[in-house]
């Protein structure tokens, strides 16, 4: 077993594994103010991440998005105004793999581009954004309003 930590070159959300399925190694990706056009509304900040990277097999690549900050431009569903929604994911995980196991147990799966041996980390950012995403949008004031009225209908109660 051996272990090294390198940072590696990746040109936009794409990145060149082929070297790592051939030794055990672990590296680390930080992607600083990277764009990402699927996610809508993003800040011009970006997301920042820190990534890690370990091969597992011949086979296979085990990622983990150790940290991931974004800003996203949502509007509110109780007031209709435009706000600024913060972004922190930490330990989210998936597995690269070079072809898909039916029998595999459910869980994050992305495919290995084989042919140019590289994996393209923009879905796991994807996924691990939208696991973020609240079912119902609130801005800070309607947030805050929201639970002082629970406060009140707390005391009104007693």
């Amino acid at each position: 077993f051996t272990h090294v930590e390198k940072r590696m070159n990746h040109t936009g959300w794409q990145l060149k594994i082929a070297d790592m399925l051939q030794t055990n190694v672990t590296d680390e990706i930080v992607i600083e103010n990277q764009d990402l056009d699927m996610i809508a509304g993003l800040s011009e900040a970006g997301i920042s991440a820190k990534i890690r990277l370990q091969s597992l097999w011949k086979d296979a690549i085990f990622a983990v998005i150790e940290e991931l900050e974004c800003e996203i431009t949502e509007t509110c569903d109780s007031c209709g105004k435009e706000y600024q929604r913060a972004v922190n994911v930490q330990d989210y995980s998936a597995k690269y793999v070079l072809s898909v196991d039916e029998d595999e147990p459910e869980e994050e799966v992305l495919l290995i581009d084989q042919r140019n041996g590289i994996i393209d980390l923009w879905e796991l950012v994807y996924h691990a954004i939208k696991m973020q995403e609240p079912f119902v949008k609130r801005c800070p004031d309607c947030e805050n309003k929201e639970i002082s009225d629970d406060d009140q209908d707390l005391e009104e109660r007693e």
